[in-house]
C-alpha cells in the first residue's frame, strides 16, 4: 500500500468518526435519568409510599400512593392492529417521571388498602386532616411503655420519635442507627421486635439469605434489625460491616460483583437500622449509632410478649403512614432549619432528625430528647477517652513484650514507667500510677492480679494476654503481630 493510499484511507476514517461524533451529539439533548427509591420519598411536590397491589386474581403490580393519587405499573391485555391480543406494560409511575431500578417485595408491614380507620382509601377520600398528632404520639409511646421496662424514661420518647422517623427517613441526609447495648435478659430483643412491628417495612436481617442480602435491602429499604452481631459468621459479618459503614447517608450504596453479568452493581443501603449486641461495636460503627443502655428487667413487664398478629400493630402502622402524608412538609421545614449547638457536628448528624421530629410534637418532648442526647453523648465521649487511654497503655505494653512475649510479673509502678514513654499519654493533674491501676482493674479478666515473691502487688501478663485485651476492644494490632505465632 502506497503512502498516498494510506493517507487517503486515514482521512476517510477521520471524516467518518467526525460525522458520527456530530450525529451523536443529539444524545446530550435527552434528559438525565436519576433513579429514586420507590418505597418512600419526595417527588414533584408530594410525598409518596410504594406498595404492591393486586387487582382481582392477577399478579401483583407495583403501585405508588402519591399525595391523594394512586399510580400503578401493571400489565394490560390489548388488541394490536393485526387483531392479536398482546401484553402491554402500562407504567404510570415511570410515565410520571419517577425512575427506579429495583422492585418492591411482598412484606407484611404495609399500609392497609381498606377496612381500617387510617387506610389508603380513607386517606385518599378524606377532605381534611385525619390524624390528631398528640393521640398518635401517645399511642406509640404508650405501646412501647406497656411492654418495656426502662430506667431512663426519656428512652420512651427517643424510641417513639425514632420509629416514626423510619416512615420519612428519606427527608433526612442521615439517619442514625439505634443501638441497644445491654446484657442478657435486659429485653433488648423484645424492644427491637416492638419497633420492627411498628416501623416502616420492618424485617430481621437474619431472615435474608446471603445471596439476596443486598438486593432485598435495596428492594424494601425498611427498618432492618441486626441481632447478636457478635455471633455472625465471618462472611455475613463482612457483608454487615459493609452495610453499616455505608448505609447511614442518603443515597449510600455498596458495590457487589454479579457473576452472571460479570460486572459490579450498585445496591442502595440507606435505611434505618437497629443493632443489638452485648460485647460492643467497633469505633466506626459506634460513631453511627444512637446508644440505648438497657438494664435487666425487674418488673412483671419482663413476661409480656408482643404478638405479631395483634391488630394494634397494623393500626399503629396505618397511622404512621397517614401522619407522614399529612405532615411531611412541616417536618421538612423543621429539619431544614433546626440548629442545636450543644453537641458536636458528628452527634448532630445523628440527632438532628430525631430532635426535629420531637420538636414537631412539642417543647416537652423536644427537651426530653435533648436531655438524653446530651447525657448519652457525654457518656460516649468519656468512654472514648477511656478507650484511648486503654489503647495507649496496651499498645505500649505490646512493644515492651515484643522481644520476650512470655508472661512475667510487673508492679503498677513499672507498668506506669513503660506507659509514660508513649508521647500521647496524658492524665492531666491526676496521679499516673492511680490512673494505670484503675485501667488495669477494668481489664482484670485478661491480667492476673498477683504478688511478687517479696510481697509487692502487681500484675502477671504476657504478650498473648495483652493482645487478647486489645482484641476485646476492637483496637488495631501492630502488623508484626499478625505474623507472629504466640
Amino acid at each position: 500500500m502506497t503512502d498516498e493510499v494510506y493517507d487517503e484511507l486515514k482521512a476517510d476514517e477521520r471524516k467518518t468518526i467526525d460525522d458520527n461524533s456530530q450525529h451523536n451529539l443529539d444524545i446530550l439533548e435527552s434528559p438525565e435519568i436519576i433513579f429514586n427509591t420507590i418505597t418512600q420519598g419526595l417527588h414533584r411536590g408530594n410525598w409518596y409510599f410504594g406498595k404492591l397491589f393486586k387487582r382481582g386474581d392477577k399478579n401483583f403490580c407495583e403501585g405508588l400512593v402519591w399525595g391523594k393519587k394512586i399510580l400503578l405499573n401493571e400489565k394490560k391485555i390489548e388488541t394490536n392492529e393485526r387483531g392479536k391480543q398482546v401484553v402491554v406494560d402500562d407504567n404510570q409511575i415511570k410515565n410520571f417521571g419517577l425512575n427506579y431500578k429495583h422492585q418492591l417485595e411482598p412484606i407484611m408491614n404495609v399500609w392497609s388498602n381498606d377496612k381500617s380507620d387510617f387506610s389508603i382509601k380513607k386517606f385518599i377520600e378524606s377532605k381534611k386532616k385525619m390524624l390528631d398528632t398528640d393521640y398518635f404520639y401517645n399511642q406509640i409511646r404508650n405501646r412501647i411503655e406497656y411492654f418495656m421496662d426502662v430506667k431512663d424514661k426519656r428512652i420512651y420518647d427517643l424510641a417513639t420519635c425514632w420509629v416514626i422517623g423510619t416512615y420519612c427517613y428519606e427527608l433526612f441526609e442521615t439517619y442514625g442507627y439505634l443501638y441497644f447495648r445491654a446484657m442478657r435478659d435486659s429485653g433488648k430483643s423484645k424492644f427491637k421486635k416492638i419497633l420492627r412491628l411498628i416501623g416502616f417495612n420492618g424485617q430481621e436481617a437474619s431472615s435474608i439469605t446471603e445471596a439476596s442480602f443486598f438486593r432485598t435491602i435495596e428492594n424494601t429499604k425498611g427498618l432492618l434489625c441486626l441481632d447478636e452481631y457478635e455471633k455472625m459468621d465471618s462472611d455475613r459479618k463482612k457483608a454487615t460491616d459493609l452495610l453499616l459503614n455505608a448505609g447511614i447517608e442518603q443515597g449510600a450504596s455498596v458495590k457487589r460483583y454479579d457473576v452472571d453479568l460479570k460486572m459490579n452493581l450498585d445496591f442502595g443501603v440507606y435505611c434505618p437500622k437497629i443493632i443489638c449486641n452485648i460485647t460492643g461495636l467497633n469505633p466506626t460503627t459506634m460513631s453511627r449509632c444512637i446508644v440505648v443502655n438497657l438494664l435487666r428487667t425487674t418488673t412483671k413487664k419482663g413476661k409480656l410478649k408482643p404478638k405479631v398478629r395483634d391488630p394494634e400493630w397494623q393500626h399503629i402502622r396505618d397511622m404512621c403512614y397517614v401522619f407522614v402524608m399529612e405532615n411531611w412538609r412541616e417536618l421538612k421545614k423543621i429539619y431544614d432549619n433546626y440548629d442545636y449547638s450543644e453537641i458536636n457536628n458528628r452527634a448532630e448528624d445523628l440527632w438532628r432528625p430525631i430532635l426535629s421530629i420531637g420538636s414537631f410534637f412539642g417543647e416537652k418532648i423536644e427537651d426530653s430528647l435533648k436531655g438524653y442526647c446530651e447525657y448519652i453523648t457525654k457518656e460516649i465521649q468519656e468512654e472514648e477517652i477511656s478507650d484511648s487511654l486503654h489503647y495507649i497503655i496496651l499498645s505500649q505494653l505490646v512493644e515492651e513484650f515484643k522481644q520476650n512475649p512470655s508472661p512475667r510479673f510487673m508492679t503498677t509502678k513499672e507498668i506506669t514507667r513503660i506507659v509514660e514513654r508513649h508521647p500521647e499519654f496524658s492524665v492531666g493533674d491526676k496521679n499516673p500510677e492511680k490512673v494505670v491501676a484503675w485501667r488495669f482493674r477494668e481489664l482484670k479478666e485478661y491480667f492476673k492480679h498477683s504478688r511478687s515473691p517479696t510481697g509487692l502487688k502487681g500484675w502477671t501478663m504476657g504478650l498473648k494476654d495483652i493482645l487478647n485485651a486489645m482484641a476485646s476492644r476492637n483496637f488495631p494490632l501492630p502488623e508484626w503481630v499478625l505474623d507472629k505465632k504466640l
